[in-house]
């Protein structure tokens, strides 16, 4: 069962507080047949330290050390370049795999060779390590490719891949912070995405997470991943509205033109899919309706929003209540 060897791929950037928990969870893991790639970024504090202290226990540790700060796009692909297992995992450097986490993915791809890459649900901890919550994801490749129009179909940590993806599409792009969104994107038009119905990692939350820290640089990138993907997004009338669901913005103020753009974004979307053919129309119509109806939901909750704009919005969550009920059962359960 451990003949394919997987190359484990963690970018590090000081560090020191999460990073030997975090990487003792892929030495630990039963699936043994790894090469652990560590790439440290130029770190000031003592991240180095740590990794060519776990390299000196343990020789499937690799440590790789950037002459110059080169951020994580261009760390990735040197771990890449480097990288030669058959599989090809990420994780990174404050998270904590759980024990099985390889052996099942790698079980999953064996058993699904239709399948190019796949994901797992998480688990989110605060920066002490409790439980705050899970992160669940769709599982099927249609509805993965159709949820790429509005938020990343993976959490990057989990995700796992047959070198034979990144044979065909390249490395990652420099489009920090979203250059994870932009790769899923290249890769879903040639290849096949699947999660995995169960948490495997333990993602966690805090004050320096990339995700947090460049939020005032995402909207210009994600501007970026639009423009260079347009036969993807399918409707040039409908780039704000794809930006602010990437953006995850809808609790910001919202005017009444906003919500009427809202309704009329989505028809344009599904309006271009039938003529483009380029998403499972089912998929695109259930996660159309389901954005939808939830930045209304968001509109609603806004205390930035004029009281009428809360009504009008209240008023079209109304009109498809199964659909409404829906996105506040998954927000209960992304919290419990």
């Amino acid at each position: 069962m451990y003949e394919k060897l997987v190359s484990v791929i963690i970018p590090c950037y000081n560090a020191e507080k999460y990073l030997r928990e975090s990487v003792e969870s892929i030495i630990n893991q039963s699936y043994p047949n790894l090469e652990i790639i560590c790439i440290d970024d130029c770190s000031t504090d003592s991240t180095l330290a740590i990794l060519e202290e776990l390299a000196s226990r343990d020789a499937r540790v690799k440590v790789l050390h950037n002459s110059i700060n080169m951020k994580i796009a261009s760390s990735l692909n040197r771990g890449l370049e480097y990288s030669t297992g058959e599989y090809i995992a990420r994780m990174d450097a404050d998270d904590i795999a759980l024990p099985k986490r390889i052996e099942k993915q790698v079980d999953y791809l064996e058993k699904n060779k239709e399948t190019d890459i796949c994901g797992t649900w998480c688990e989110k901890i605060d920066s002490e390590g409790k439980h705050i919550g899970k992160i669940i994801y769709p599982l099927l490749h249609d509805d993965l490719k159709v949820m790429l129009l509005f938020n990343s179909c993976f959490a990057h940590p989990t995700v796992m891949f047959r070198r034979t993806v990144y044979q065909s599409v390249g490395g990652y792009k420099d489009i920090m912070p979203v250059e994870d969104l932009e790769y899923w994107i290249r890769i879903v038009k040639s290849k096949r995405l699947a999660n995995i119905p169960e948490i495997l990692l333990k993602y966690r939350i805090h004050g320096t997470n990339v995700t947090i820290t460049h939020t005032s640089q995402k909207s210009g990138k994600l501007s970026e991943l639009l423009k260079e993907h347009p036969d993807f997004f399918l409707s040039r009338d409908a780039y704000w509205y794809n930006l602010r669901f990437l953006l995850s913005n809808w609790n910001e103020r919202t005017s009444e033109k906003d919500l009427l753009s809202i309704k009329k974004a989505t028809d344009e979307i599904m309006m271009e899919n039938m003529d483009k053919k380029i998403f499972d129309t089912c998929s695109l119509k259930q996660a159309a309706l389901l954005y939808q109806n939830l930045a209304y939901l968001c509109c609603v909750k806004s205390s930035r929003n004029s009281f009428s704009v809360r009504i009008r919005a209240l008023f079209y969550l109304l009109q498809s209540p199964l659909i409404t009920c829906k996105n506040v059962k998954r927000r209960l359960q992304a919290d419990s």
